[in-house]
């Protein structure tokens, strides 16, 4: 059964739970009515922003205009392989021409941030500093 857990960032930068929801069919409207219950949960105050792993209909049905839809971007690459990641990085640089200064530079470090160019090396599904940041954290309570 597929779990859904809603987080967010408190004021103090920490990451916290809101809440989670086993779904027995992940449907249009099965995403709607979790949305919506937790929305209610909320009383009704609209996320700024919203960032999935997939393009739901749910979530244009659910969150107004307001609420920004972000996609992971690290997700949605996982899956290329390098050859099929070249084509579209290219058509990427090409459809987003104002941006090309900030896409030469991270072009020549794309084999270190893309996930298919690592797939041979073992990293215990960590894919970002995130759990080297919270052990200093923790570390520096301890002094």
């Amino acid at each position: 059964m597929p779990f859904g857990i809603f987080t967010g960032v408190n004021n103090f930068g920490q990451s916290i739970c809101f809440a989670g929801a086993l779904m027995c069919q992940e449907t249009i409207d099965c995403f709607a009515w979790i949305f919506k219950s937790f929305l209610k949960m909320i009383n009704n105050h609209l996320p700024k922003a919203i960032l999935t792993d997939t393009i739901s209909n749910a979530i244009q049905i659910t969150f107004d205009h307001n609420t920004k839809h972000v996609l992971s971007f690290y997700k949605c690459i996982k899956e290329y392989d390098i050859e099929n990641f070249i084509v579209k990085w290219e058509e990427f640089k090409i459809n987003f021409l104002n941006a090309k200064a900030y896409l030469d530079r991270i072009d020549k470090v794309k084999e270190k941030w893309i996930p298919c160019f690592n797939r041979d090396t073992f990293l215990a599904d960590m894919t970002s500093t995130q759990h080297e940041e919270s052990i200093e954290a923790f570390e520096s309570v301890l002094e």
